[in-house]
């Protein structure tokens, strides 16, 4: 088995489409995993932790979605060939570990990881990450700067109900496509805004606590898709000092507005 590349272990659906549980024990945890793995897919993996006897250098993807894992390893690895990493509703996983060698890494989703508090700096110098979906990270309360992230295409905080704050985007992002925010607990988006020149889709719905968007939100000329609906105690909308031209209102945000301007075709 050391030269092993492939290994899934998954559950599979009854005809009502209920999940079968897993039967897969280890109460003395997992020793160790074949160093040669590539590919790594293990649902509902059991144990807290994977073995300190694996080296992770040769592996492409991980997907343990539903695992126990309340955090992948210690310290830092080689993580050279790592390109996709999956945790998806690990409830448990409470860290992401330094990610800075995997330079290769395309994709992260920890989508419902809810005890999920932070998210390692490491995560913005990786510049060939083009998807990070953070949905449903109740716990998740800041984020890294993603600046550096450059290849970045969607990022995904929805229903991060306890993220309050946004990074200041500090150089211009062109290929960021999608921000979902809604159901966050922003007050504010920063006045560096402005440097998600590429932003397509933005969604703000149900930001209960946004008080107000940044002057700079109308230079946002890529914009096609603006949502902010149930945001209650928003109040001022920039002024639009120039017409954007692309995007389609969508939804009544000017109900609890004292002062708006007009954004664009309706």
């Amino acid at each position: 088995m050391r030269k092993l590349k492939f290994l899934k272990f998954y559950l599979p659906y009854s005809f009502e489409r209920v999940q079968v549980t897993s039967k897969i024990l280890l109460p003395q945890g997992l020793l160790s995993l074949p160093d040669e793995l590539r590919y790594l897919y293990w649902e509902r993996y059991p144990v807290k932790t994977l073995p300190t006897r694996f080296d992770p250098k040769n592996l492409v993807e991980l997907d343990m979605s539903y695992s126990h894992v309340e955090q992948l390893w210690e310290g830092k690895q080689d993580l050279l060939n790592l390109k996709i990493i999956k945790l998806n509703y690990s409830k448990n996983l409470v860290r992401i570990p330094d990610l800075s060698s995997a330079t290769n890494l395309e994709k992260i989703e920890l989508r419902g990881c809810s005890n999920l508090r932070e998210l390692h700096s490491s995560l913005h110098h990786l510049e060939k990450l083009t998807h990070l979906d953070f949905n449903e990270c109740r716990n998740l309360r800041s984020l890294p700067s993603f600046y550096k992230a450059t290849s970045l295409i969607n990022l995904f905080l929805h229903d991060c109900s306890n993220l309050s704050s946004f990074p200041e985007i500090l150089k211009t992002m062109e290929r960021l496509i999608y921000l979902d925010l809604s159901g966050t607990a922003l007050k504010e988006l920063p006045s560096s805004i402005d440097n998600l020149i590429g932003l397509v889709n933005l969604s703000l719905d149900n930001c209960k606590n946004l008080v107000c968007l940044p002057n700079s939100f109308y230079k946002l000329k890529s914009l096609k898709i603006f949502t902010i609906q149930g945001c209650s105690r928003l109040e001022i909308f920039p002024e639009i000092l120039e017409t954007m031209e692309r995007l389609f209102k969508i939804g009544d945000f000017s109900k609890n507005l004292g002062h708006h301007g007009e954004v664009g075709a309706s």
